[in-house]
């Protein structure tokens, strides 16, 4: 076992626990069952839930219960007085023989637990008591005869008599003895003091594949396998100490193969302290070792499959990590391996805020229907968050605390793709509302100049002769200013579609403010036909400056035509042109009508116009464009309006000045 994995030696030793075919238990110091493995349940006939928080005099003799306080204490201060073999009672009310040994540990809570494990040794035991009932028959049967020769020293022929009874007696004494052996389904082998094989029964031999005068005389070392001899020369060959042994050992076989077996053996101990004989008991434990192999295999392959699944997977108790395979811990997640084990989940919630939200309303869904799924957002060790699939089960709903076994899946690719899906459908939606706008838009805007086009070529056509001169070039000026009005509302519909598709491009270049915004002055006056003076206020620190002309064009013009085109009749409309480091500002101010509230988050959007503008003809793109222009270059846009009393335009756009360049 590698050093500094406590977890998995931890793990060893729960399935070295459960495992085990002795029965082991942990008592505490209260005298309660506090754990049981599945070897004492069997002994005991009784399932763990019915043992464990019970006292133990509950599989405790009548002798022990009625001093079970003293006889706790001694098992928790490990006192040499407590008996080798106990008598446990099982669920039956019936009671078995076992070899007792017992350990006194500390617990890391202060507390003093008694760990102890118990053997059956209730046949071989049955066949020691035979054996020595039989010995005791044969001398009380001895004792008779001598002192019915001593009595009869002289009548020979009673003396032969009795003799041959008691041959006969031992005779049938032994033939009882050799039956009981030989009925025993587990081996037995008998041993002398010079460790030579002195008898074996038929289920020994059928094991070994030998007969019994192959076996005779020879030593048991003969037949165990090399890796386990050292296990009889420690404890029973030759040393006559301890008395009794259990232990598993691998002994060879005739055809050479090999068995696992469980070797339970008992030294008879003279009165000088030297081995006179000794006796074991085997059982064939191959079927249970090739169990286990199979299970140790099967959980490597689990294992194995578990680690090199792509899908996360972890199991979780208390809130607290206890495993987790590669694909979550180190490639989800980043990070290294083992360093999640032991922390909280907490280390992987987006925020504590929803681990503490989060919390009770899974234990309440494993509770109720032990599983418990939602997809949420969970985080790298570098803190990045991935959108995954989370999904849980309870190993026990009753019981939370056995813990949950989660498993991961990561979605961001789904939820990215589900992102672009719902803002391509977003972008149709606002792409179906433009194609509505523009066709509302279109119907009206475009009626009138029609209708003025129209209408004087009809003028034209039907009284064109009998027309003066002023009147047919007033005529030709209104298909004019009509023609171009639907001229320009086509261009700022072409333009705002390119913007959509990003091809309205950026080009600065150096550009001399003042005769640029002079010209676009004049050409605001004469479109909207003096409804308002332009008043102009210059406090540029610069006259020249790095900007792209067409958008700087767009974005004044439109905001000039818009806050003369919404101001009273004759009032006046304000640009200052103002310079800070960096940057260009042009304000607009009018004292038109104002924006409505509502109209404030869609101000920006193209063909929306707002509710208050009457009958005041416009396409509702002007302000698109100002913003798209505005943006290309870096800049922002602040507004202010108030209802009844004007707006004012703010436009703040990044820009060097030629000598600034070096």
């Amino acid at each position: 076992m590698e050093p500094g994995h406590p977890d998995l030696e931890l793990d060893l030793l729960a399935t070295v626990f459960d495992v085990a075919r002795i029965g082991i238990c942990v008592i505490d110091d209260a005298g309660r069952f506090a754990r049981v493995n599945p070897a004492f349940c069997q002994m005991v006939d009784y399932r763990p839930e019915q043992l464990v928080g019970q006292s133990y005099s509950l599989c405790a003799p009548d002798s022990v219960v009625s001093v079970q306080d003293k006889f706790l204490r001694a098992i928790l201060e490990d006192s040499s007085k407590i008996p080798r073999e106990w008598q446990i009672r099982r669920a039956d009310n019936t009671l078995l023989d076992a070899l007792v040994s017992f350990r006194s540990l500390m617990h890391g809570d202060g507390r003093r637990y008694a760990v102890v494990t118990f053997s059956d040794i209730t046949e071989s035991k049955r066949a020691k008591e035979q054996l020595e009932v039989l010995n005791r028959e044969l001398e009380q049967r001895i004792g008779e005869r001598t002192a019915e020769l001593t009595e009869k020293i002289g009548a020979l022929t009673l003396e032969t008599s009795n003799r041959a009874r008691a041959q006969a007696e031992l005779l049938d004494s032994e033939r009882k003895y050799h039956r009981v052996i030989n009925l025993t389904r587990e081996g037995f082998w008998l041993i002398n003091g010079r460790n030579e094989t002195i008898e074996v029964n038929a289920a020994l031999c059928r094991m070994l594949g030998y007969t019994e005068d192959e076996m005779l005389g020879r030593t048991p070392l003969e037949f165990v396998d090399d890796a386990y001899r050292h296990i009889l020369e420690a404890r029973l060959v030759p040393q006559p100490a301890p008395a009794e042994a259990s232990y598993e050992v691998e002994l060879k076989r005739k055809d050479g193969s090999r068995m696992s077996a469980a070797y339970n053996a008992t030294a008879v101990i003279s009165e000088h302290g030297e081995r006179e004989f000794s006796f074991a008991f085997i059982t064939d434990i191959s079927g249970r070792k090739r169990l286990e192999a199979e299970l140790q295999r099967t959980l490597s392959e689990r294992v194995a499959i578990l680690e090199n699944s792509l899908v996360g997977i972890a199991f979780v108790r208390q809130r607290t990590f206890v495993w987790m395979n590669k694909a979550f811990e180190q490639d989800m997640l980043a990070f290294d391996e083992g360093e999640l084990v032991g922390r909280s989940v907490a280390t992987v919630y987006p925020s504590q805020k929803v681990y503490e939200q989060m919390g009770p309303v899974i234990d309440k869904a494993l509770a109720q229907q032990s599983v418990f799924q939602t997809e949420n957002r969970v985080r790298r060790k570098d803190g990045a968050l991935l959108w995954c699939l989370v999904s849980g089960r309870a190993i026990d709903r009753h019981d939370l605390g056995r813990g949950t076994i989660w498993t991961i899946a990561d979605i961001t690719h789904r939820k990215e793709t589900e992102a672009e899906v719902l803002q391509a459908l977003e972008r149709e939606k606002e792409l179906s509302e433009l194609k509505s706008r523009f066709v509302s838009m279109t119907s009206h805007e475009f009626r009138t100049p029609l209708a003025g086009i129209m209408s004087s070529i009809e003028l034209l056509s039907d009284y064109g002769e009998r027309l003066d001169a002023a009147e047919r070039a007033e005529l030709a000026t209104v298909i004019k200013s009509s023609v171009k009005r639907m001229t320009q509302m086509l261009d700022q519909v072409l333009l705002i579609g390119r913007a959509d598709a990003g091809r309205m491009e950026f080009r600065p270049q150096e550009l001399a403010l003042r005769p640029l915004i002079a010209q676009i002055l004049d050409e605001v006056r004469s479109g909207e036909a003096q409804r308002a003076a332009i008043e102009i206020e210059w406090r540029v620190q610069d006259e020249r400056w790095f900007l792209d002309e067409r958008l700087v064009r767009h974005v004044l013009s439109n905001l000039l035509s818009n806050a003369v085109k919404y101001s009273p009749q004759g009032d006046s409309v304000h640009l200052h042109v103002g310079s800070a480091p960096q940057q260009v500002i042009f304000t607009v101010t009018d004292r038109g009508i104002g924006i409505l509230p509502e109209d404030r988050p869609v101000l920006f959007q193209a063909f929306h116009r707002g509710r208050n503008v009457a009958g005041i003809s416009g396409t509702g793109l002007g302000l698109a464009i100002v913003k798209k222009a505005v943006e290309l270059h870096g800049g922002r846009i602040q507004v202010e309006s108030q209802l009844g009393k004007g707006s004012c335009f703010r436009v703040f756009i990044p820009a060097t000045a030629p000598q600034s360049n070096g």
